[in-house]
């Protein structure tokens, strides 16, 4: 009260503490990643205000992780680490972040982090994985598995089905399932 007496006895402007966000990251590149991975990223919210700085992040799907809120003091800095489950996402994907705040010049901050999904595996042969069960014949499927998916094929039998098959490796993380199933 006193600093306001003065202030109003020496005609001075009072103006009241106000936060002033500055966000670093409005694009977030996490590269190429496996699907089902978890691919973090920084977003620094700085606070170059003179009042406190209240945030809150929220995302465009439930594939984004570590959503927060909280409070920067002026002249504090935060690290936001959000993350994107790459789980059900294959190709080039892009997500949203955004940042509220109760700064009135700023209050809301949108970041995208695109990635480059790839699948842990891939399969190719006739009609994607499925035998007739009827009539017999032989079948190959080819199998690629991505580096770092973190299997590999060691055998592989017919569950419900009379046959044989030969599981072969032939360069790293191919493999060739050749399957004969009677008439």
């Amino acid at each position: 009260v006193a600093s306001l007496t003065e202030a109003i006895a020496r005609r001075r402007t009072v103006l009241a503490p106000r936060p002033m966000a500055v966000v670093d990251g409005d694009t977030l590149e996490v590269g190429r990643k496996l699907e089902g991975e978890v691919a973090p990223v920084t977003i620094q919210l700085a606070n170059r205000g003179t009042g406190p700085l209240v945030y809150r992040t929220d995302a465009d799907c439930g594939c984004i992780v570590e959503r927060g809120e909280g409070t920067v003091p002026p002249g504090g800095v935060v690290l936001l680490r959000p993350a994107f489950d790459t789980s059900g996402y294959r190709g080039s994907v892009e997500k949203r972040i955004v940042v509220y705040t109760n700064d009135v010049e700023m209050p809301i901050h949108r970041a995208v982090i695109r990635a480059d999904v790839a699948p842990r595996q891939t399969w190719t042969g006739p009609d994607a994985l499925v035998l007739p069960m009827k009539g017999g014949g032989k079948f190959r499927y080819d199998l690629a598995v991505e580096p770092g998916a973190g299997y590999r094929p060691l055998s592989a039998t017919l569950d419900g089905a009379r046959g044989e098959v030969v599981l072969t490796e032939t360069a790293p993380g191919r493999y060739r399932f050749d399957i004969d199933l009677p008439g």
